[in-house]
């Protein structure tokens, strides 16, 4: 199969997760069209197609495809139970906060879910070894600890901006063609609005914990990832 370059697949990432949901939700959740029922479900026939080839083709799962999946999954059944516009956006803010919060509360003992997640994306054994070498267990797990805590914040912060985001961007009662075409508008904007500042706030927490790292070892990050 041919390589595909980094900046189409790219491209196709963003049409895929980003611009087809916006589209199906945004224009095609009138009677007309899909209704405010099944706009849900075509708007993830793109994201889950492209989770699906990445996967299989590349080998590799799509973040964006998941998040993406996830929310228009939870944010259809919201719509499919008759309740005003203000629960959900409490459900916008409440769900990530508590989420944060149990991210928060792992740190109490020990570094927390974030070592779990650095297990995950490095070769664990390699950088115990190393870290016990050069005596900066300690260290390391200290910031590993602060990462945390710190993540379980930039999470808790990205669910206050959604229940305010989404109070500003949906007024309509759930299950109605209304609520289905804000709810397109919500999504696609929420992006730029929320999930990329929470990106970019979640990868400096994790650069500050791989600096740790690199400064304990004396080698660069490349030195601790899987073969």
């Amino acid at each position: 199969m041919p390589r595909v370059k980094r900046r189409d697949l790219t491209l196709l990432d963003l049409a895929a997760n980003l611009g087809w949901p916006w589209l199906v939700l945004t224009f095609g959740s009138d009677a007309a069209a899909f209704g405010p029922r099944w706009g849900p479900a075509v708007a993830m026939v793109a994201p889950l197609g492209f989770a699906l080839w990445k996967r299989f083709a590349l080998g590799r799962t799509s973040p964006l495809s998941i998040l993406v999946i996830a929310s228009i999954s939870l944010n259809a059944a919201v719509g499919f139970l008759p309740m005003d516009a203000a629960w959900f956006a409490w459900k916008e803010a409440l769900l990530p906060m508590a989420f944060a919060l149990v991210f928060a509360l792992s740190a109490l003992r020990g570094p927390g879910l974030l070592a779990g997640l650095l297990d995950e994306m490095l070769d664990g054994p390699k950088v115990t070894a190393a870290l016990l070498d050069h005596g900066a267990t300690a260290a390391y797990l200290r910031r590993v600890r602060r990462g945390t805590v710190r993540f379980g914040l930039v999470t808790a912060l990205s669910g206050l901006a959604s229940g305010v985001f989404a109070a500003f961007m949906i007024t309509s009662p759930t299950g109605s063609t209304e609520f289905a075409v804000e709810l397109g508008r919500y999504t696609a904007w929420s992006y730029g609005v929320v999930t990329i500042p929470t990106l970019a706030g979640s990868m400096w927490v994790l650069r500050d914990v791989l600096l740790a790292l690199e400064e304990g070892t004396g080698k660069p990050l490349e030195e601790w990832m899987p073969a």
